[in-house]
């Protein structure tokens, strides 16, 4: 998709009557956007309102005369002069998903709603975040937005079945004998699936990094959003083989080489600001807080609530809690 703005001119104050108020915007910019061929007049105007606990800076975009999309001050605006704009399909519903997003959103930084705003009524879904000034994204957003009203939705495919070797069945359990059973069946699932050490992706080296490297594992976990899990996990081979390193001391003092190394062709990533930004917080995270060492995370056998919380602290990382107990059992096993 091509797009550009064009004949972009300041605007003044301005107050626009919605059904049931009239709002006050103070500022604002009017261009042209042209994509695909296309030529829209876009109005981006900047204003505030209460919303979400506390009065905010608000935005409506405007294409072709229709309000489209509104944007509302993410809590570190003061920083990123950043607003945050719900993700819709079908021009309704919410995009709560990482898989749901629309490939037309791969350049934009694609956040959860609820951790950008914390705050009473946030929406537990996905949201663009960009820059009040930002008009070509604004534009294009509106853009899409405004397809998305006017497009069916196709018919989601059966999912394919796949066929697995018949497994062991479950053993009978006596009481006080639950956590040694459980541990032992799963020994015998493992061998007859193949083994015991865990295939993450088809890539030998990429997996013999993922099992090796605990950074490479927090890299992995940080790539699992919007794409297939072996993808993820060959994530981290390829990112050190470009870097040289996957150093979390340096991610979290060279962010620029990680988006650059993520950005190189092919991508490694459809959202690659985003997910290059995580895996850079990853690294500061690690730094500050358990010394550099990303086995710490882990190794000191946290409970439940706590590795989760330590889990959930890892930037993009709350959605993917299955593969750190995954990787926590493996530790757990390899110290038996």
């Amino acid at each position: 998709m091509g797009a550009k703005i064009v004949d972009i001119q300041e605007l003044g104050p301005f107050d626009f009557r919605w059904p049931d108020a009239t709002e006050h915007f103070d500022s604002g910019w009017s261009a042209r956007l042209l994509v695909n061929g296309e030529d829209h007049p876009v109005t981006h105007r900047v204003g505030g309102r209460e919303v979400y606990g506390r009065n905010r800076v608000h935005t409506v975009t405007w294409l072709d005369g229709t309000v489209q999309v509104e944007g509302v001050e993410a809590d570190d605006y003061p920083t990123t002069q950043a607003l945050l704009s719900v993700l819709r399909k079908d021009g309704k519903t919410h995009v709560k998903a990482f898989t749901d997003v629309p490939t037309d959103y791969a350049d934009f930084q694609i956040v959860e709603h609820r951790r950008e705003i914390d705050a009473k009524w946030s929406r537990y879904s996905l949201a663009v975040k960009i820059r009040e000034d930002d008009l070509l994204r604004w534009g294009v957003h509106a853009w899409l937005r405004s397809r998305s009203r006017h497009q069916r939705v196709p018919a989601v495919p059966p999912k394919h079945l796949l066929t697995l070797p018949p497994l062991a069945a479950p053993p009978t359990l006596e009481r006080q004998a639950v956590a040694g059973a459980l541990l032992s069946h799963g020994d015998v699932l493992a061998q007859t699936l193949g083994g015991g050490t865990a295939r993450l992706t088809p890539d030998a080296r990429a997996n013999e990094l993922i099992l090796t490297d605990h950074f490479a594992f927090l890299i992995a976990v940080i790539c699992g959003q919007g794409i297939l899990a072996e993808r993820a996990w060959a994530i981290p081979f390829e990112l050190k083989r470009r870097l040289g390193h996957l150093d979390p001391h340096r991610f979290a003092d060279e962010p620029a080489s990680v988006v650059d190394a993520f950005s190189q062709s092919p991508k490694l990533h459809r959202f690659v600001n985003q997910i290059a930004a995580w895996a850079s917080d990853g690294g500061r995270i690690v730094v500050e807080r358990y010394g550099g060492d990303t086995q710490r995370l882990w190794n000191d056998s946290p409970a439940a609530a706590e590795l989760r919380q330590r889990f959930d602290a890892s930037p993009g990382s709350a959605r993917r809690r299955q593969q750190w107990r995954l990787r926590s059992s493996s530790e757990t096993s390899a110290s038996r």
